[in-house]
């Protein structure tokens, strides 16, 4: 079963459209782990055995996200830049 990605508000929808294309090709790759297998992230925090907050990181890219299983979605909070580090 593949997850639906969503952007939870216009924040993230910003965030998303000031990456680079290369940035942008990178975070199209993170949504494919993510509609597949969207556990695979790192927990961030768990209030809850259904409600955790998770990260993904690829190639200097971070998608902050929970899973709403009940909806069968990944909803994003935040795509970050990180720094490059060598």
């Amino acid at each position: 079963m593949a997850y639906t990605i969503i952007l939870v508000d216009k924040i993230t929808e910003a965030q998303v459209d000031d990456l680079s294309d290369s940035e942008f090709a990178t975070l199209m790759e993170i949504y494919e782990v993510l509609r597949l297998v969207p556990e695979n992230g790192l927990i961030l925090r768990k209030e809850a055995p259904q409600a955790a907050m998770y990260a993904f990181v690829h190639r200097q890219i971070e998608v902050v996200y929970f899973i709403v299983a009940s909806a069968v979605q990944v909803a994003i909070v935040r795509v970050n830049r990180l720094p490059d580090v060598g």
